[in-house]
């Protein structure tokens, strides 16, 4: 017969290890909100507990106020929701739970909790009576923060930024698509470098569609255009032009023949002069003797007006040539 295995005990689960608060105050505030609850809390922490980095606060709303809690030390675990759920199951016991060698003691009072530090006398009784203690059991904020909501914050964006670049690689690995390459263009080919073949087309022309043969070579189709009216046009154009040149031609002509004419007068004089010249020069006299100044020829000089006193002799300052 095959032996039977003993079974093994089952191990005990081992419990968390309990750390105790080395300063606990306990009370209850008539507040209209958390906020001032909270407030009321750090600040109890601020003025009586000096390591602030080991303190703890935590704040209930019960019975129209606010409990609230501060430890200095501890695992952070506060005693206020024992308290609220002891009053509410045995409003008129005495509640209570120990800190160092003391009792606190949680009752009712007047209708309101009151929360109270006993006496070492009256701790010892409440101590050693053998009825139960309140638990630790409600979760504290700490009054100093760790940072570990700027490292779970951090983590958090990691893991998004990780996960983006997974599906980053993924996406390229298999979705990617680059779509098809694009070869060079050659600027000299496009349509609008091609504008100096259609640009001298005359008013008697149309283009009617410029386009691109074989993929190299560039033709343009023409097609006549009639435009009423525009051989009379150019017959009347003609017309002015042929008008226009024979005015030019007679106005030449005018003012040649008024040249000529002005030429022949100062060689006929010039002629007249010489011969003249000759003929005194044949009688032994000088030109300037032989033909004296008539008064007609004689050059007028401008007379100065008197602008002396009466009687007194005005010099002569031109005379007659």
């Amino acid at each position: 017969m095959a032996k039977e295995k003993k079974a093994k005990p089952e191990k005990a689960a081992k419990k968390a290890k309990s750390v105790q608060p080395m300063s606990v105050q306990l009370g209850w505030l008539e507040a209209d909100s958390a906020k001032d609850a909270r407030a009321y809390a750090r600040g109890i922490i601020q003025q009586r507990f000096k390591a602030h980095e080991e303190s703890w606060y935590s704040v209930l709303p019960f019975h129209g106020g606010f409990f609230w809690e501060a430890h200095q030390g501890g695992d952070g675990k506060g005693y206020i929701k024992s308290a609220a759920k002891a009053l509410e199951d045995d409003p008129g016991g005495e509640h209570w739970f120990k800190t160092g060698d003391r009792a606190y003691r949680v009752i009712m009072q007047d209708g309101k909790p009151f929360p109270h530090l006993l006496p070492p006398e009256k701790s010892v009784e409440i101590l050693n009576s053998g009825t139960e203690g309140l638990a630790r059991s409600h979760s504290m904020t700490p009054y100093v923060r760790k940072g570990t909501g700027w490292l779970v914050t951090g983590i958090l964006m990691s893991g998004s930024a990780a996960l983006f670049f997974v599906g980053s690689i993924a996406f390229y690995a298999f979705a990617y698509n680059p779509g098809p390459s694009v070869r060079a263009t050659d600027i000299g080919s496009l349509p609008h470098t091609k504008w100096p073949m259609v640009a001298n087309v005359g008013i008697e022309e149309i283009v009617q569609k410029l386009q691109l043969k074989n993929g190299k070579d560039w033709s343009v189709d023409r097609r006549a255009h009639k435009v009423d009216g525009l051989d009379k046009l150019r017959q009347q154009r003609a017309d002015l032009e042929r008008a226009n040149r024979e005015r030019d031609a007679l106005a030449e002509a005018q003012a040649n023949a008024a040249a000529a004419a002005a030429n022949e007068a100062d060689e006929a004089e010039l002629k007249k002069t010489i011969d003249a010249a000759k003929a005194k020069a044949a009688e032994g006299t000088t030109p300037a003797e032989a033909a004296p100044a008539t008064a007609s020829d004689a050059i007028p000089v401008a007379t100065p007006v008197q602008t002396v006193p009466a009687g007194a002799t005005q010099a002569t300052t031109g005379e007659q040539r």
